[in-house]
């Protein structure tokens, strides 16, 4: 499939040859210049975006190494050739949350909706999406918006109420809102209110009572990745998501300020994909919020694995299957205590050999993506805890070899494959850096070295992102 992609390329490039495309126009090249981009949108082909910019369909897919030009996705960028290349100095890049509009967005950096879906050629104005990237340009003659949030009218709703319910004065609540003063303003449900802040409240968002921020960081999310969620609510509540088919819980101490860390799968198709997060506060009230949100494909190599006779055997479905499955049952479930705090820490002082995500040829035999990460060392050298966490797994597995899994809370484990000695008990509370076993050669491995493993609801994320930054 890969080769028949790169043909498809290379007739492309010849079919461009013979026909050049339209000349360049003039265009800035001071700094800040950047080419002209386009952000795919629902319902658009390859075909209606070549043609919006009056380029050929075929320059287009060369200049983005498309070989399928069915094969785009909402959400992704489009370098649009033989446009002129526009200077964005003094603009802002940002990316969209949960509940960001062009409206609020507007208000917040004093410029107007019409400008800001102009300048990033917006189609539906009504159509942002978590991940997003926007180009902001610099404020204009429009004030901003303080920061705060909104407050969606409910039936039976007065000004009055929701001054009160805010703990703020009627004045103020009207002001924020352009509400009449001479008058009882009219309200309906549904209507959205801006509750202003001071300079330590969230900036402006289209949020549903009780939600007063949400976050997801880092965005946009990518194959392989683990992102963290942080919301904050007026009143205390319990939340639960739902993302790509899976749910998750938001911890909170306090009731109000929730967080929760997630991982998306290595295989994830990009696009947009639904989350969800459901509230019950007191008395069963129930609410929910949803966004759609970008998932970026990731970029990882290829490996071919040689592998000895002698350990091909461990390759068959019915060793491979049962030991996935007894790792799902280790590595899932949910605990709600926290172990870890800030970032992690390298397991082995070694060199890394092979990277997570990596597309793996075992012996031609069998075709995975690396679910970890590996480093090279001397057999006896020791493996460390990254972090803090609970050993719930030390054994020896067939493909794995001598094996430790440790619960760092929150649905975050760690797995550490082909050790020659494991040190610690199921049960045992480790502390960052402390020696958990020795690097080995046990399992399905052809050299001393170490597969470090960090898996997030269940699902394997890149173990790197854990070490360059803290969650959540």
């Amino acid at each position: 499939m890969r080769r028949l992609r790169l043909l498809i390329l290379i007739g492309i490039a010849l079919t461009l040859a013979a026909a050049p495309l339209r000349a360049q126009e003039d265009g800035s090249t001071g700094a800040g210049a950047a080419p002209v981009t386009h952000v795919v949108q629902a319902g658009e082909t390859l075909f209606r975006i070549a043609m919006r910019y009056g380029v050929d369909v075929g320059a287009v897919a060369l200049a983005n190494g498309i070989a399928d030009a069915n094969d785009i996705y909402v959400g992704q960028e489009l370098t649009i050739p033989g446009q002129a290349a526009i200077d964005y100095a003094g603009y802002v890049d940002y990316v969209v949350q949960p509940g960001d509009t062009l409206d609020t967005l507007a208000r917040r950096y004093g410029v107007t909706v019409a400008g800001l879906a102009e300048i990033n050629r917006l189609v539906r104005k009504d159509a942002l999406f978590t991940g997003q990237t926007l180009r902001i340009a610099p404020p204009g003659d429009a004030p901003t918006a303080p920061p705060g949030y909104t407050y969606v009218v409910q039936p039976g709703d007065t000004l009055l109420d929701i001054a009160q319910r805010c703990g703020m004065a009627l004045d103020a609540l009207r002001q924020a809102n352009g509400l009449p003063f001479d008058r009882t303003p009219l309200l309906y449900p549904g209507q959205r209110l801006t509750i202003p802040g001071d300079a330590s409240a969230p900036p402006l968002r289209a949020l549903p009572d009780p939600i007063i921020d949400f976050t997801l960081d880092p965005l946009p999310l990518g194959q392989g990745g683990a992102f963290s969620l942080r919301l904050t609510t007026r009143r205390p509540a319990t939340i639960v998501g739902l993302f790509m088919g899976r749910s998750f819980a938001l911890f909170a101490d306090d009731g109000r300020h929730h967080a929760a860390v997630f991982g998306v799968d290595r295989l994830a198709p990009p696009g947009l994909h639904t989350l969800s997060v459901y509230l019950r506060e007191a008395e069963d009230q129930l609410s929910a919020f949803e966004t759609s949100v970008l998932v970026t494909p990731g970029s990882y190599g290829e490996e071919y694995i040689p592998v000895p006779a002698r350990l091909q055997g461990i390759l068959d479905p019915a060793v491979t299957g049962p030991e996935l499955a007894l790792l799902a049952q280790y590595m899932t479930p949910i605990t709600p205590v926290r172990y870890w705090d800030g970032a992690f820490s390298a397991p082995s002082g070694g060199e890394v050999t092979s990277y997570f995500g990596t597309w793996r040829s075992y012996a031609g035999q069998f075709e995975t993506y690396h679910a970890g990460m590996d480093y090279g060392a001397p057999a006896g050298a020791p493996v460390r805890a990254p972090a803090a966490g609970r050993v719930v797994f030390a054994g020896a597995l067939e493909v794995r070899g001598r094996a430790t899994i440790l619960d760092h809370g929150w649905g975050v484990y760690s797995g550490y494959w082909h050790q020659s000695e494991v040190y610690v008990m199921v049960g045992d509370i480790v502390t960052p850096g402390q020696i958990i076993g020795l690097v080995g050669s046990t399992g399905l491995s052809t050299g001393p070295h170490l597969h470090w493993e960090v898996r997030v609801g269940g699902v394997p994320v890149d173990p790197l992102q854990w070490t360059a930054r803290a969650f959540p």
